[in-house]
């Protein structure tokens, strides 16, 4: 979570290719809904379409989905896709594209949440709409990384995400780390780099 900017994709990115060593065999499903982002432009097996897109060839390790529109008809079919093909990693650029109305959200993302592990589906998740955002929706992830807030949210940040007040982070793509069953302060790292141990 954080504004634009502070480093969240480039989290993504690493994340990422943390899984691909740590679980080769998993199939990676990327949502990209910034049509002119270009963040996962280089990256192997992109469809660029308002439909869910056939689900990847036997070979192929990747699927990135740039979202044309959003419709929650074909978002929910490419979400049950990626649910019933483990293992597999699901990575979506903006959570609040998966907010159809107010206070509801994905019915498959919120499988996914609750049973991804046992699937195993695990899930990389990045957004900077966390006011928007029904609390449910989030309050499944057992891992929190929060970088650059802005103001606006966080008192949302603070209370439901990190459970502390946590200052602005102190370099530019500083990042805070909470585990779920976390006790006490979240622990800072200056980039994701250092969180990773690189």
């Amino acid at each position: 979570m954080g504004t634009s900017g502070c480093g969240k994709t480039t989290a993504l990115k690493y994340l990422d290719a943390a899984y691909t060593q740590l679980y080769p065999t998993a199939r990676h499903y990327v949502l990209d809904t910034k049509i002119d982002g270009g963040d996962f432009n280089l990256w192997p097996n992109t469809v660029m379409s308002d439909t869910c897109p056939a689900k990847p060839g036997s070979n192929d390790r990747y699927q990135v989905w740039r979202v044309v529109k959003i419709i929650p008809e074909e978002i929910e079919k490419w979400l049950w896709m990626v649910r019933h093909d483990p293992p597999a990693v699901l990575e979506i650029d903006e959570l609040y594209s998966l907010v159809y109305k107010r206070n509801t959200y994905s019915d498959e993302y919120n499988i996914l949440q609750k049973v991804g592990r046992g699937l195993p589906v695990g899930s990389i998740t990045l957004t900077q709409e966390l006011s928007k955002i029904p609390s449910n929706a989030f309050k499944q992830s057992t891992h929190r990384l929060g970088f650059y807030i802005d103001g606006r949210y966080d008192q949302l940040v603070r209370n439901d995400m990190l459970k502390f007040k946590v200052e602005q982070p102190k370099d530019t793509f500083g990042v805070y780390y909470q585990h779920i069953n976390g006790r006490g302060e979240p622990d800072y790292f200056k980039d994701i780099q250092s969180f990773l141990g690189l």
